[in-house]
C-alpha cells in the first residue's frame, strides 16, 4: 500500500472489510494520483465495484458518504506531491546512500509507463497538426519550464513558428498574443495542475486553437480540456519532480514530426545559422 497518514491507515487497519473490499482500498491508495480527480461512480468502475458498494466501503472506513472519504484522498495526493513532503519522506528514508540507483528506477518506471501509454495514432494526429499549424504556442510555469524549453528548441530546429510563455502571469500574456484558428497550443503540466495553464487552454478552446496536454494522467483536468493527451509521469523519488520522460516525450513527438516533414527538416537544418558559422567550433 502507498505511503498515507496515520489518521487514513489506522481506518483502513481498523475497518472489518471483504476481500474485494480491502482490494479496492489497496487500489485506491496505490492508484490515488488518478482516482484523486474521479468521480464515486468512477472510482467504483475501476474498482470492479457498484456505487452503492464503494459507498458502503467508505462508511466502514467510518465517513458518512464518499465525499468525506474524497477530502482525505485529496489531502493525501497534496501531501504525497508537494516537494517538501517528498524531501522530508527521503530525509527519514534509507536511500539516502542510494542516490543514484534510486533516482534512475524512479525514472525508469516513469519512462515505462509513458511508454505503455503512448499512442502512435495520437502521436500521428499531432504531428500532422503541429505540421499544419501556423504558429506553435508553447506554455509551461515552473517545472514544466524545462520542458517548454527543450520543446521551444525543437521547433525552431524544426523551422516552425512558435512562441512560448512562462512564468506568472502566462495566462494574461497569451490572451494578449496573436493566437487564432489555425495554431496550436502545447500545454505542460502536471500533478496539481496550475490555473494559468488550465485558463490559458480553455481560452484557446474557446478560439477554436488545437490544444495538446502534456501531463502525468488522463484523469486531470487539464487532459480533460485538451484535444489530444500525451502521458509522461513526473513522479520523484528523492527532493523533487523529475522532468525525464516529459524531456523523452517532447524527444519523440518532434523525432516523430521530423520523420514526417524531413525535406522541410533537411532545408531548415541546411540553411540554420548554426551550422553555417565555423567560428562556433572546435573542428
Amino acid at each position: 500500500m502507498g505511503r498515507i497518514n496515520n489518521e487514513l491507515n489506522d481506518r483502513i487497519l481498523s475497518a472489518e472489510l471483504t476481500a474485494s473490499e480491502r482490494q479496492a482500498v489497496d487500489f485506491i491508495i496505490n492508484n490515488v494520483d488518478n482516482v484523486v480527480f474521479l468521480s464515486a461512480s468512477q472510482v467504483a468502475e475501476l474498482c470492479k465495484l457498484s456505487p452503492t458498494s464503494i459507498t458502503r466501503v467508505t462508511q466502514k472506513l467510518g465517513y458518512n458518504k464518499y465525499s468525506d472519504f474524497k477530502k482525505d484522498i485529496e489531502e493525501l495526493y497534496r501531501e504525497q506531491i508537494m516537494p517538501k513532503d517528498m524531501f522530508d519522506s527521503y530525509l527519514q528514508s534509507e536511500i539516502k546512500s542510494e542516490i543514484i540507483s534510486q533516482s534512475l528506477q524512479r525514472d525508469y518506471e516513469n519512462l515505462k509507463i509513458m511508454e505503455d501509454n503512448l499512442d502512435e495514432d495520437t502521436l500521428k494526429a499531432v504531428a500532422e497538426h503541429f505540421s499544419k499549424a501556423e504558429k506553435i504556442f508553447i506554455l509551461g510555469m515552473f517545472g514544466s519550464e524545462i520542458v517548454a524549453k527543450s520543446l521551444d528548441f525543437y521547433c525552431w530546429r524544426l523551422g516552425k513558428m512558435h512562441e512560448t510563455f512562462t512564468g506568472i502571469g502566462l495566462s494574461k500574456k497569451f490572451t494578449f498574443s496573436d493566437v487564432k484558428p489555425g495554431d496550436m497550443v502545447i500545454a505542460i503540466s502536471s500533478q496539481r495542475i496550475l490555473k494559468e495553464i488550465m485558463e490559458s487552454v480553455e481560452y484557446a478552446n474557446d478560439n477554436g486553437v488545437v490544444t495538446v496536454a502534456i501531463t502525468d494522467n488522463y484523469t486531470n483536468p487539464l487532459a480533460s480540456k485538451a484535444d489530444y493527451v500525451l502521458v509522461a509521469p513526473v513522479k520523484g523519488k528523492v527532493f523533487d519532480y523529475t522532468q525525464t520522460a516529459s524531456l523523452a516525450l517532447v524527444d519523440i513527438l518532434c523525432n516523430f514530426i521530423a520523420g514526417e516533414t524531413q525535406d522541410i527538416v533537411r532545408e531548415n537544418l541546411r540553411e540554420s545559422r548554426v551550422t553555417k558559422t565555423d567560428d562556433l567550433f572546435c573542428v
